[in-house]
Protein backbone atom coordinates (compact mmCIF):
# COMPACT_ATOMS: atom_id res chain seq x y z
CA UNK A 1 0.00 0.00 0.00
CA UNK A 2 2.38 2.52 1.06
CA UNK A 3 6.08 2.84 0.76
CA UNK A 4 7.89 3.22 3.83
CA UNK A 5 8.71 6.84 3.06
CA UNK A 6 8.14 9.45 0.56
CA UNK A 7 11.34 12.03 0.63
CA UNK A 8 10.87 13.02 4.15
CA UNK A 9 8.08 11.62 4.97
CA UNK A 10 7.49 8.44 6.54
CA UNK A 11 4.51 6.53 5.63
CA UNK A 12 3.33 3.17 7.58
CA UNK A 13 -0.29 1.56 7.96
CA UNK A 14 -1.41 0.43 11.44
CA UNK A 15 -3.49 -2.17 11.97
CA UNK A 16 -4.96 -1.02 15.19
CA UNK A 17 -7.98 0.21 15.96
CA UNK A 18 -7.44 4.01 16.90
CA UNK A 19 -10.13 6.44 18.32
CA UNK A 20 -10.03 10.04 19.61
CA UNK A 21 -12.92 11.35 22.04
CA UNK A 22 -14.27 14.69 22.62
CA UNK A 23 -16.45 15.13 26.09
CA UNK A 24 -16.90 11.18 25.65
CA UNK A 25 -17.98 11.20 21.73
CA UNK A 26 -15.98 8.95 19.19
CA UNK A 27 -14.70 11.61 17.17
CA UNK A 28 -12.30 9.02 14.69
CA UNK A 29 -13.11 5.31 15.13
CA UNK A 30 -10.75 3.28 12.45
CA UNK A 31 -8.64 0.06 11.67
CA UNK A 32 -7.52 1.96 8.81
CA UNK A 33 -5.15 4.42 10.45
CA UNK A 34 -1.73 5.47 8.74
CA UNK A 35 0.94 6.63 10.46
CA UNK A 36 3.05 9.66 9.05
CA UNK A 37 6.12 11.15 10.29
CA UNK A 38 5.84 14.46 9.71
CA UNK A 39 8.67 15.17 11.45
CA UNK A 40 11.75 12.35 12.19
CA UNK A 41 10.82 12.14 15.68
CA UNK A 42 6.74 11.07 16.13
CA UNK A 43 4.58 10.20 13.77
CA UNK A 44 0.52 11.64 13.17
CA UNK A 45 -2.46 9.33 13.06
CA UNK A 46 -3.78 10.31 9.14
CA UNK A 47 -7.86 8.66 9.48
CA UNK A 48 -9.59 8.09 6.25
CA UNK A 49 -12.43 10.76 6.06
CA UNK A 50 -15.25 8.10 6.15
CA UNK A 51 -14.27 6.92 9.71
CA UNK A 52 -14.50 10.50 11.14
CA UNK A 53 -17.11 12.48 12.26
CA UNK A 54 -16.75 15.39 10.11
CA UNK A 55 -20.63 16.34 10.80
CA UNK A 56 -19.18 18.05 13.83
CA UNK A 57 -16.53 19.56 11.94
CA UNK A 58 -17.26 23.51 11.08
CA UNK A 59 -14.68 24.95 8.48
CA UNK A 60 -12.50 27.27 9.39
CA UNK A 61 -11.87 29.25 6.27
CA UNK A 62 -8.19 28.58 6.77
CA UNK A 63 -5.73 26.37 5.04
CA UNK A 64 -2.29 24.62 6.44
CA UNK A 65 0.21 24.37 4.06
CA UNK A 66 3.25 21.19 3.83
CA UNK A 67 6.10 21.23 1.16
CA UNK A 68 6.04 17.85 1.30
CA UNK A 69 2.47 16.77 2.07
CA UNK A 70 0.38 19.63 0.11
CA UNK A 71 -2.79 21.73 1.47
CA UNK A 72 -5.32 20.79 3.68
CA UNK A 73 -8.04 22.88 5.44
CA UNK A 74 -8.39 23.51 9.02
CA UNK A 75 -11.47 22.94 10.91
CA UNK A 76 -13.38 23.60 14.15
CA UNK A 77 -15.04 20.57 16.28
CA UNK A 78 -18.02 21.27 18.24
CA UNK A 79 -19.60 18.92 20.71
CA UNK A 80 -22.82 19.80 22.08
CA UNK A 81 -21.69 23.21 23.58
CA UNK A 82 -17.82 22.89 23.71
CA UNK A 83 -15.80 23.90 20.42
CA UNK A 84 -12.51 22.78 19.89
CA UNK A 85 -10.63 25.61 17.65
CA UNK A 86 -8.36 24.38 14.55
CA UNK A 87 -8.41 20.57 15.93
CA UNK A 88 -8.98 18.99 12.59
CA UNK A 89 -6.83 19.21 9.03
CA UNK A 90 -8.57 17.45 5.71
CA UNK A 91 -5.78 16.95 3.32
CA UNK A 92 -8.05 18.18 0.15
CA UNK A 93 -4.75 18.46 -2.29
CA UNK A 94 -2.15 15.92 -1.32
CA UNK A 95 1.20 15.86 -2.94
CA UNK A 96 1.82 11.86 -1.30
CA UNK A 97 -1.32 9.93 -2.93
CA UNK A 98 -2.27 7.95 -0.33
CA UNK A 99 -2.77 10.61 1.97
CA UNK A 100 -6.02 11.97 -0.51
CA UNK A 101 -9.12 12.05 1.77
CA UNK A 102 -7.71 11.61 4.74
CA UNK A 103 -7.79 13.57 8.26
CA UNK A 104 -4.95 14.45 10.83
CA UNK A 105 -5.22 16.26 14.10
CA UNK A 106 -3.98 18.23 16.54
CA UNK A 107 -2.95 15.63 19.37
CA UNK A 108 -3.63 18.03 22.37
CA UNK A 109 -7.16 19.00 20.93
CA UNK A 110 -8.74 15.41 21.83
CA UNK A 111 -9.53 14.48 25.20
CA UNK A 112 -8.52 10.61 24.85
CA UNK A 113 -6.59 8.95 21.93
CA UNK A 114 -6.76 5.25 22.49
CA UNK A 115 -5.04 2.88 20.42
CA UNK A 116 -7.42 -0.63 20.62
CA UNK A 117 -8.49 -0.26 24.52
CA UNK A 118 -5.57 1.09 25.93
CA UNK A 119 -5.36 4.74 25.91
CA UNK A 120 -2.29 6.74 24.53
CA UNK A 121 -0.97 10.10 26.24
CA UNK A 122 1.89 11.57 24.63
CA UNK A 123 1.89 10.52 20.72
CA UNK A 124 0.92 8.27 18.09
Amino acid sequence: MTAPSRGRVRIEPTAKRIRAQIAGVDIVDSTDVLMVWEIPYYPTYYVPVADVRTDLFTDTGETTRSPSRGTATVHDITVDDRVVPRAAMVWDEVKIDDLAGHVSFDWASMDHWFEEDAEVFVHA
